[in-house]
């Protein structure tokens, strides 16, 4: 809150980050003064300021959170990604008397920065959560195993030389035995691919 403040900085980073800060002020302590002709002001006139919002989007936002990866990931669900942070983070107007947060009326600035976010990132939107977006990869990652399984089972049925019978009557419990040999066994193979494949999805 107040309008007093030069600069404010909301969370951190490689997480999210959300940083208000006076560009007008920041322009003249970098030598910037070129800004001054491009907001058509003048840089003596300190009745004028110009407000800078910045929404920033690290590793842990992308990456592990909403499982962006490539920059079609990005382009695709980006305004997904701000969307929920000028939801969950609030810049509220000054001098308010109502204790409940969640009624207390927005300031102008953050209005400014939900409207702009409205008109111009909706084409970057799939209109899904972090939960939604990562429940579609488990599927789809699922049927892909699922799959590989298949196949390397038809392999290995071939290999064993059993026959259609056999298969559908044996090869089954077959495959189960083996897979839970392997588990419980003192050979940890499949707990460090387990693991690597925890760190990989991120899921």
């Amino acid at each position: 809150r107040g309008r007093k403040i030069e600069s404010i900085t909301i969370g951190k980073m490689p997480g999210r980050q959300a940083i208000i800060y006076n560009k007008r002020k920041a322009a003249i302590e970098q030598g910037k003064t070129f800004w001054f002709k491009v907001w058509d002001i003048d840089p003596t006139d300190t009745t004028k300021k110009i407000w800078r919002v910045e929404l920033r989007a690290g590793k842990r936002e992308l990456k592990d959170k909403w499982q962006l990866t490539t920059f079609q990931d990005i382009e695709d669900c980006i305004g997904d990604v701000f969307a929920e942070a000028t939801d969950q983070i609030r810049y509220l107007d000054d001098h308010q008397t109502d204790q409940n947060v969640s009624r207390q009326t927005l300031h102008p600035l953050w209005q400014a920065v939900l409207k702009a976010h409205e008109e111009n990132l909706c084409d970057y939107r799939a209109g899904i959560t972090p939960n939604q977006l990562k429940e579609v990869i488990r599927e789809q990652q699922q049927e892909i195993y699922v799959q590989q399984i298949m196949g390397n089972a038809a392999g290995l049925a071939v290999v064993l030389g059993l026959n259609k019978q056999e298969i559908r009557e044996q090869f089954s419990q077959m495959v189960a035995q083996t897979l839970s040999n392997k588990i419980d066994g003192p050979d940890e193979s499949f707990w460090e691919s387990r693991s690597r494949a925890k760190q990989r999805l991120q899921l």
